[in-house]
């Protein structure tokens, strides 16, 4: 506090010491201590309310009333989007993490520096600049989904760009659907859908845990310009191959593969794989004393698709 650090207490300011031996004179000491500081520095010390249930409302009051000045400033807080800033000789990296696996999350972030925007992709080590509005630049986090961006003094290098599917023709596949069914703790199945569900409510598949195949034929009368395959909200790992060739694996984010390159003119034959958790499994073990335990509860999202799985084409 001296050396101009803002000393925040929340809830009460210390009063008691750690251990029993002198707790009451070290822990009047302490007290003294606090109050000495609070008197001291009354514009950068003080002591804030416990949060109640809107903790960033909670929290923005804090800035105003200590003045607290963020490196970013973002325009739509929410719970489950975290960010970490972090700093090295030259560079601010920023590591943005969307916890929930059921909601997407876009947002805007301000910045007050010199620096360049680049985004670096954990999976492939691939940097590129990111595209910026002013002082602004505009992040859409899906499910689960996380993002490094960095601010770095370089500023030449290949441009980011996202597919622009908000302006996409959409069409939505049919069934029926073929599945292979490769059930933890017991032989392959094999069943049809007419219209893609959520295998908890099929009873004969309930308790399925393990991978699941899709089969299913696709017209393409063009093949010409991008085309994607969304697969819609799943909380399962999904992994897509078109006439033979596989188009990548997907664990986090919106579920979305680019067919072009791999799709043809005329009849196109697709498979999606969906591995699921062991969760339906280990309910299933009713004589399993530890399986109870750990599986307590209601099943969090559906078991495969659950659709609607569309083409998008740009």
């Amino acid at each position: 506090a001296d050396a101009g650090g803002k000393l925040i207490f929340v809830g009460k300011t210390p009063h008691l010491s750690p251990g029993l031996q002198g707790y009451r004179k070290k822990g009047k000491e302490i007290t003294e201590i606090s109050e000495a500081i609070l008197k001291k520095h009354p514009g950068t010390t003080g002591v804030v309310p416990v949060p109640g249930k809107d903790l960033i409302e909670w929290y923005g009051a804090i800035q105003q009333q200590f003045s607290l000045k963020p490196y970013i400033r973002i325009d739509s807080p929410v719970y489950h989007v975290n960010q970490l800033h972090y700093k090295d000789a030259t560079k601010d990296i920023f590591f943005f993490s969307n916890y929930s696996a059921q909601y997407a999350h876009s947002f805007s972030i301000g910045f007050d520096t010199k620096k360049t925007a680049w985004i670096w992709d954990a999976e492939t080590g691939q940097r590129f600049l990111y595209p910026v509005t002013g002082d602004k630049l505009k992040i859409s986090l899906g499910p689960s989904e996380s993002r490094i961006i960095v601010f770095d003094s370089n500023g030449e290098g290949e441009k980011y760009s996202a597919a622009d599917l908000a302006h996409s023709t959409e069409t939505v596949l049919q069934g029926p659907w073929h599945l292979d069914l490769y059930p933890v703790g017991r032989g392959p199945q094999k069943t049809e859908l007419d219209q893609l569900t959520d295998l908890k409510q099929i009873a004969d598949h309930k308790d399925f845990s393990g991978t699941i195949v899709y089969h299913k034929e696709l017209e393409i009368p063009d093949a010409d310009g991008k085309i994607y395959l969304s697969l819609g909200h799943i909380n399962d790992v999904s992994e897509i191959t078109l006439n033979g060739r596989s188009l990548g694996t997907r664990w986090f984010g919106d579920h979305i593969y680019d067919l072009s390159g791999s799709v043809q003119k005329g009849v196109n034959y697709l498979e999606i794989k969906i591995v699921t958790t062991l969760g339906a499994y280990t309910k299933s073990l009713k004589e399993n004393k530890a399986a109870r335990e750990w599986s307590g509860g209601e099943l969090f999202g559906p078991t495969g698709l659950t659709g609607p799985v569309k083409l998008l084409t740009t």
